[in-house]
């Protein structure tokens, strides 16, 4: 039975946090769903599907997704570059959870992480900023609503946060969060900070009441 499904957030943690899951659970009892339909989310096909083609996307999902995960009853786990949107009315016995990032630094890490791995042609992070499909990314991962989410991480705190959501998920200890696949330029802003706040105007909202709910302040030094 799926027991969690995280919606990974590109650039918040997710490569650090599947290390940890694969401790908890084990790592065949994991699955990525998007490659159950053949395809990986950074890929040309999967961003269209995600920003262009919604409408198939869930016709497919909902199909496919529910009927090999019960054809795998030892899998505990979904992990992925996958909105939350797309789970609607299916899989209801799983906790949804993601972590977030503060926004102007993960579209910062984002657009770095794009450059690197050629996901895009070479632009500046300026026209970068200034694509759609780049804007309030971590908005549209959770529907835009923090209350589709069953819990909500924050990535600066990470270590801390693990505690809260091992009492949630009913772990059996706490694990130790390594750092992985760290990108180096995340606080490089070329003096674009506050348009990046203006383009993501929802993602810093929502990430706003997410810290409005945590019963700890955060730093982001």
């Amino acid at each position: 039975m799926i027991e969690l499904i995280h919606c990974h957030i590109p650039k918040t943690g997710g490569v650090s946090f599947l290390q940890v899951i694969e401790e908890i659970y084990g790592k065949d009892n994991i699955a990525f769903p998007w490659t159950w339909l053949g395809m990986a989310p950074e890929s040309y096909r999967g961003q269209e599907m995600l920003h262009e083609r919604w409408p198939e996307l869930y016709k497919k999902w909902h199909s496919i997704i529910p009927r090999t995960a019960r054809s795998l009853p030892n899998l505990k786990v979904l992990q992925g570059h996958h909105p939350v949107g797309l789970f609607k009315g299916i899989l209801p016995e799983a906790k949804r959870i993601a972590w977030m990032r503060h926004p102007i630094e993960r579209v910062v890490s984002h657009y770095h992480h794009d450059m690197r791995k050629r996901h895009l042609p070479p632009m500046s992070l300026e026209k970068y900023i200034n694509m759609p499909r780049n804007q309030n990314v971590m908005s549209f991962h959770i529907g835009h609503w923090v209350d589709n989410m069953d819990w909500i991480g924050i990535v600066e705190n990470m270590q801390e946060e693990m505690k809260d959501l091992a009492l949630l998920l009913d772990w059996d200890h706490v694990p130790q969060v390594p750092r992985l696949n760290v990108g180096g330029n995340s606080k490089d802003f070329q003096g674009l900070g506050k348009m990046i706040a203006e383009y993501n105007q929802q993602d810093m909202e929502i990430f706003g009441e997410v810290l409005s709910r945590k019963p700890r302040e955060y730093s982001y030094g």
